[in-house]
């Protein structure tokens, strides 16, 4: 029997979603914005009844850009700022995740994905298992044995099975993948020429991206050219993908313990 199963909440994909949904451009309406928080807090009630964690922490980005920002000014470039009412909200919406005994958390210059990559290095199958609350893809590189991504919205989990059927690879690959196939949402280019097929193919040709490096020159035609070409652009690309996993984050999981079963929503 698992003594621990923490429900880590991606926090900004979690209510962004729901923003986007009920409020949008609509900012200026008080009901609306009412009914925003009225929603976040009964989606995060499901959440707690449907996965019933032993422990939960909701993680949110930092607000000043990060360590990413500085290795490529570029970085999300793409990407329409957090609207300024929901930015002002926020500390509202963290004060009711509270009333459902939900913490919050976030570190400086740290995406949510580092530190909940961090916390999840921490936890290992024998000792915890570990829901991951996001409909971010990118979160698919840190399925384990003990570690599921679940899409709250659409009710289903991200496993390898939906990661292979959508990219072509094991999740174990996704940051050779992104570094070569790009990743829009991040504004990472990628490669030149290299879609996801082909990011697929060389993956399951030759493996993680050191390995593919390594037989750059058995690699034919365009393909091989624009990698040679491209090495260090691919090398930095899987580094902005790729999450840290050691930081020190100064916290103690104890802390974040639930003192109940959740019951469902009445209303």
């Amino acid at each position: 029997m698992v003594a621990l199963h923490l429900l880590l909440i991606d926090g900004l994909n979690f209510v962004r979603r729901l923003f986007a949904a009920i409020v949008n451009d609509k900012v200026e309406d008080p009901a609306l914005s009412k009914q925003f928080q009225e929603v976040c807090g009964k989606s995060l009630q499901r959440a707690l009844h449907d996965h019933q964690p032993t422990h939960v922490l909701c993680v949110f980005d930092s607000s000043a850009k990060n360590w990413r920002h500085h290795l490529f000014p570029e970085y999300k470039a793409n990407r329409k700022p957090m609207p300024e009412s929901l930015r002002q909200i926020l500390p509202e919406l963290k004060q009711d995740f509270l009333g459902h005994d939900v913490h919050s958390f976030s570190l400086d210059d740290c995406e949510a994905d580092d530190v909940i990559a961090s916390i999840v290095s921490r936890i290992s199958g024998e000792t915890g298992a570990v829901t991951l609350l996001s409909t971010d893809k990118s979160m698919c590189q840190l399925l384990q044995t003990h570690v599921q991504v679940y899409d709250h919205f659409n009710h289903r989990y991200l496993d390898e099975s939906w990661v292979r059927q959508r990219f072509g690879v094991e999740s174990k690959f996704l940051d050779t993948f992104f570094a070569l196939a790009g990743d829009r949402s991040l504004n990472i280019p990628g490669v030149s020429g290299i879609g996801q097929h082909t990011a697929g193919k060389l993956v399951n040709d030759w493996g993680d991206l050191d390995a593919i490096l390594s037989h750059v020159d058995d690699i034919p035609g365009k393909v091989g050219q624009a990698l040679k070409r491209e090495r260090q652009a691919a090398l930095l690309a899987r580094r902005l993908v790729r999450f840290k996993s050691d930081l020190q984050l100064g916290i103690n999981l104890k802390d974040y313990r639930m003192p109940r079963l959740q019951e469902p929503d009445s209303s």
